[in-house]
């Protein structure tokens, strides 16, 4: 989906496919209703941009002007590379959840942090190539299982 403004959900949608949405870089998306359910999704261009998944979600490719709010309730992983510009944000509704996101060289600008239930974050995953990175705050992460930091920038 492409458009020249902010792209929102009035209501759950449920998506099998992959989807690309296109707000442009000064245009927020919102897809925060509580029953969501995406299988993979790929911002090809948004500013702050909120994401709701009553279930695991693959981000794709992904291009963020601003912040990036994933609220899940099940694993996050990715299947592109996340340049994200301002903070990110994860929010776990379910335990176990697994944060996975170390496979692809991203670039997250920002803050990475864990918000909601921080006991329900299980493993940790984290590949972050920013020059100014830093490590994100995992004190309240009381029921990590595994935990994986690459905060190494490309030569």
């Amino acid at each position: 989906m492409t458009t020249a403004g902010a792209i929102t959900d009035s209501g759950n949608l449920n998506v099998t496919g992959d989807i690309n949405l296109a707000a442009g870089a000064g245009n927020d998306i919102t897809l925060n209703s509580a029953g969501n359910n995406f299988s993979t999704l790929a911002i090809t261009s948004g500013r702050n941009v909120t994401l709701v998944d009553s279930n695991a979600l693959d981000l794709g490719a992904s291009n963020v002007s601003g912040a990036l709010n994933v609220t899940v309730g099940g694993a996050v992983t990715e299947s592109g590379v996340l340049n994200v510009a301002g903070n990110t944000s994860f929010t776990a509704t379910a335990a176990n959840t697994d944060i996975l996101l170390n496979t692809q060289a991203n670039n997250l600008g920002g803050v990475v942090s864990f918000a909601g239930t921080q006991a329900n974050f299980r493993d940790i995953a984290l590949r972050n190539t920013n020059a100014g990175a830093t490590v994100p705050t995992l004190s309240g992460l009381t029921s990590l299982r595994n935990l994986t930091l690459d905060m190494t920038t490309p030569a």
